[in-house]
């Protein structure tokens, strides 16, 4: 057993694993209705969108789904390792937390399900004038700030940063409470499937108790969460993928099986479903049982991501690495985006935190700036991170603007040689990534 950080993160990662499975059952049983019913409201799609995502024309229809967690660290002591089990020093109530560590793009075209799971960690940087104080939150605070938007309508707002991440319409949004899982399982009668090995684990305030042993069973829903839960696992994450799968697979088995007999399942379903659930899907809507499930095929992938420099906690996306992924997963054509400016940079560091402008330009290098054209220099202290520009740089001078989120301003001439100046000032420190190179940590 670990410490109690690492059992914090095996909790996360459990529920990310829980979501998935939730996803796939929520695509079958409630979304798929989406082929007979009330096409007119969603999203009519670009030209350049259908060709990406949807190229042969068929049925589609697109929505951000997402998992809610209770909060045990505020509402219990920490998890302490006794007798070979995870404890809790004390417990009470717990409550729905807002951060929503699972989030998933789904889109269902004709008859296939493509689940896009986004790490929770994706790096936004927060609007001006929002009263949020950091500057950078991660995409799983999105549900927990509704100033990010300015909306009180959280489920919305998560599905508003997904769009904008992803540059796609996306038509719905379903925000989940962990409970629905065991419901829902437990309402198609349980699963049977194969427990490749012992499993057994305790957390009292998780009210988590996972004890099975190896061989082919039937599961309840306390017990089909425990499977895709556990994480003591001989190859780590791709023993849990490989359970996730089977849990799919087996529940996909368990709805064919119900065939006809499933009509006098669907209440008890969708009344779970909207009881357990944030959603703008109606329930007339979500009442439809498809009848040919079996012809569901399920595809299931990670949004590629790489690592913020400097931050040991966030993650960014390239936006053409990701327009590749979409096209290679959907068999489209991705779109042309713009390129990076030919203009000429001198970064000039007046914030005051040195070795700023070295790690701003490596940062700039990897968004796919040629360092050749990029030039430091140290400069005497400016309180504004601002953009300036001579007439040369004028049509890239909006592309750095809001690549820092600052404003631009032309001039006749610069002192220097390079088109464009990037002045870094005193407010440098709102960049939480940048402030990090040059200091080590934290501003």
């Amino acid at each position: 057993m670990g410490t109690s950080t690492s059992l914090g993160l095996g909790r996360v990662r459990r529920w990310a694993r829980l979501t998935a499975i939730l996803g796939i059952l929520l695509a079958l049983l409630g979304l798929v209705g989406f082929w007979r019913s009330r096409e007119g409201q969603r999203t009519v799609l670009s030209s350049e969108q259908q060709e990406l995502v949807n190229p042969a024309g068929d049925f589609q229809v697109s929505f951000v789904l997402a998992g809610r967690d209770y909060d045990y660290d505020e509402w219990a002591g920490p998890l302490v390792e006794r007798d070979g089990r995870a404890v809790r020093s004390y417990v009470t109530e717990a409550k729905l937390g807002n951060r929503t560590d699972t989030i998933m793009f789904v889109n269902i075209v004709g008859n296939r399900v493509f689940m896009v799971s986004l790490p929770r960690d994706i790096v936004l940087d927060v609007p001006r004038d929002t009263g949020i104080k950091a500057r950078r939150i991660g995409l799983n605070e999105v549900y927990d700030k509704p100033a990010f938007y300015g909306s009180p309508n959280r489920a919305d707002n998560l599905r508003r940063a997904v769009s904008d991440l992803l540059d796609l319409p996306i038509d719905f949004y379903a925000v989940i409470n962990i409970d629905i899982f065991e419901k829902l399982v437990d309402d198609i009668g349980g699963v049977e499937l194969t427990v490749p090995q012992r499993m057994e684990y305790s957390d009292q305030a998780a009210g988590l108790e996972i004890d099975l042993y190896p061989g082919f069973q039937h599961l309840n829903g306390e017990q089909a969460a425990g499977f895709v839960r556990y994480r003591e696992l001989l190859r780590g994450d791709i023993d849990r993928i490989d359970n996730v799968k089977t849990l799919a697979s087996a529940m996909l088995s368990r709805l064919k099986t119900l065939n006809v007999r499933a009509i006098g399942t669907v209440p008890a379903l969708v009344k779970t479903y909207f009881d357990e659930v944030d959603t703008n899907i109606s329930l007339a809507l979500a009442s439809q049982l498809a009848l040919k499930l079996g012809d569901l095929e399920l595809e299931a992938v990670t949004l590629p991501t790489r690592d913020v420099a400097g931050s040991k906690r966030f993650v960014r996306t390239v936006p053409t690495e990701v327009e590749g992924f979409l096209a290679g997963l959907f068999g489209g054509e991705a779109r042309p985006l713009t390129e990076t400016p030919a203009a000429t940079v001198m970064l000039s560091n007046r914030s005051g935190l040195p070795g700023l402008g070295g790690g701003v330009k490596a940062q700039l290098v990897e968004m796919g700036v040629p360092a050749a054209r990029i030039r430091v220099r140290q400069g005497g202290d400016d309180p504004v991170t601002r953009v300036v520009t001579t007439h040369a740089g004028l049509a890239a001078a909006p592309y750095y603007a809001d690549m820092f989120g600052v404003g631009w301003q032309q001039v006749d001439r610069l002192a220097l040689a390079e088109d464009i100046e990037i002045i870094l000032g005193g407010d440098a420190r709102r960049f939480y990534s940048l402030a990090q190179l040059a200091q080590g940590g934290p501003p």
